[in-house]
């Protein structure tokens, strides 16, 4: 072989050592362009999840507040029970708050969205990713579920209820609620008493499972403030 063709081959060998280079080179910052895009549309996830998650806390404590105030009116109402003592106002101020319903509205807009799109892959914490899964899909369907349950013992508990109060008419203090039986009478019927007394079981429960929920969106919210900051 001639100096002339070692030169070539050397030569054909260098360009493609550089052409091989290039595209491996390519490949790796097409890669890390990649991996930087998906690092920052998984930072915005996350600040967009965080708003989710402080609009739901806050939607979670009003509804733990109206479970305590259902819990705190059935002790005051089997309390108060067969006390002929007791004042009509002082049990309809309590019946009332039966007549006083609020409804638990998730947000998970955000993680409805990453789930749609298959990018809840974008959190890279894969802790992190379980625990905001395991709240959006499972825990708040769990609340809502708590709150239907105790929508349907308040229910039959006004059901109840109905055969011994009125509307009355507008402007009466305690929202236009007045007890029509005697006290003898509304004492008398069984199946009222054990209906509150099943109503303030589940607002009971409902003040726990609503506790875990806010406790489990604190420390969601605090890993992810973690990140981001």
């Amino acid at each position: 072989m001639t100096s002339n063709e070692r030169h070539y081959n050397w030569r054909l060998l260098a360009e493609f050592v550089v052409i091989f280079a290039g595209i491996v080179f390519g490949l790796l910052a097409d890669d890390w362009r990649q991996e930087r895009n998906e690092a920052k549309e998984g930072v915005a996830a996350l600040r967009l999840l965080q708003t989710d998650l402080v609009a739901d806390s806050a939607e979670v404590a009003s509804r733990l507040w109206h479970a305590r105030k259902d819990s705190n009116v059935t002790s005051l109402l089997i309390g108060a029970w067969d006390d002929l003592e007791a004042s009509s106002e002082y049990l309809e101020k309590a019946i009332y708050w039966y007549y006083v319903t609020t409804y638990y509205q998730p947000f998970n807009s955000t993680f409805e969205s990453l789930k749609a799109g298959n990018n809840l892959r974008l959190i890279e914490d894969k802790e992190l990713r379980a625990g905001i899964i395991e709240y959006f899909q499972n825990r708040q369907v769990y609340l809502q579920q708590v709150v239907d349950l105790s929508f349907d013992a308040d229910f039959k508990t006004m059901d109840k209820l109905n055969q011994h109060i009125r509307l009355s008419p507008k402007g009466y203090r305690w929202g236009q609620l007045k007890i029509l039986s005697s006290l003898e009478t509304l004492y008398a019927d069984s199946e009222v008493r054990n209906a509150i007394a099943w109503s303030g079981w589940i607002a009971s429960f409902m003040v726990s499972t609503f506790e875990q929920g806010l406790e489990e969106n604190a420390a969601l919210r605090a890993r992810i403030a973690a990140i981001l900051d």
